[in-house]
């Protein structure tokens, strides 16, 4: 008996206390992934660890996914790079946000991270500094408080992603909810609204986009712009407009731009019967 309770007794000791959601579990899968491929020091596999927008906001420059990979390939010998989840929670179905302490880059720091959960893929896609130290521009003159973070890019790049996994499923139900019921989408030629949008989504498709800039309108309104290429090869750059909610956004317009490259993609999709996400971020 006294066996039994010591075994049981180590078993809760070393176990690894989760949270409810379940997202700690896959957060510490990537962190284990990373630091095996890591070890690999294969470029084209660190590379394949940030999603293609990834962008990292330090606290004196930022990083892409290529000027990330570089980073990373190019470690002194020796370096023990890691990273020491704190916490993590999902923002949505398919997208976690998690801090960690990182080391392996000069003085450890903590960071915040956005994971999308693919089709059997995990990829960051955002990343931030936590805090940054704050220098005096004098002896006697006291250290300026930490400026405020715009997380814009965080609630754009976040809704993209969500979008993205709602449209590969051809979820209506959800669809409706990320774009307001009077949504217009204005095309080189034509005007769709909602229904004409949804209608269009064919089934499995499967679209990439960049994200290329985004402009704070007001406290609840963000414009943000892409390109975004379907799975027959189009490619068009259209601007969004994402009014904030409680929920997160709904989208409530959209223009295409540069219409000599879109090729009226509606109608063109239409007629060749391969029309594409009508809404991709």
């Amino acid at each position: 008996m006294q066996l039994l309770v010591f075994f049981c007794l180590i078993s809760v000791l070393n176990a690894h206390v989760w949270n409810s959601d379940g997202s700690d579990r896959i957060v510490s899968q990537f962190i284990e992934m990373f630091a095996k491929t890591l070890s690999s020091h294969n470029r084209n596999a660190i590379c394949n660890l940030f999603d293609d927008q990834y962008v990292f906001v330090g606290c004196t420059r930022q990083l892409n996914k290529e000027l990330a990979t570089h980073v990373l390939t190019h470690l002194p010998a020796g370096t023990q790079f890691s990273f020491q989840l704190v916490k993590s929670c999902y923002k949505h179905q398919n997208v976690i946000e998690f801090s960690a302490n990182v080391q392996g880059l000069g003085a450890p720091f903590q960071a915040q991270f956005l994971l999308v959960l693919g089709r059997g893929t995990l990829k960051l896609t955002y990343g931030t500094m936590t805090v940054c130290q704050q220098v005096p521009v004098a002896p006697v003159a006291p250290i300026a408080p930490p400026a405020i973070v715009d997380n814009s890019q965080v609630i754009v790049v976040t809704f993209l992603k969500q979008l993205e996994g709602v449209i590969y499923q051809k979820d209506i139900q959800r669809f409706m909810q990320l774009v307001a019921d009077g949504f217009i989408w204005q095309d080189c030629s034509a005007k769709y609204d909602r229904t004409q949008t949804i209608i269009s989504l064919p089934n499995g498709a499967c679209q990439t986009s960049k994200l290329l800039s985004y402009k704070v309108v007001d406290s609840s309104c963000i414009e943000y712009t892409v390109i975004t290429k379907g799975v027959q090869g189009t490619a068009v750059k259209v601007q969004f407009t994402l009014h904030l909610n409680q929920n997160g956004g709904q989208l409530t317009g959209a223009k295409t731009l540069e219409c000599s490259m879109a090729q009226n993609v509606y109608n063109n999709g239409n007629n060749n019967n391969n029309n594409q996400y009508a809404l991709q971020q």
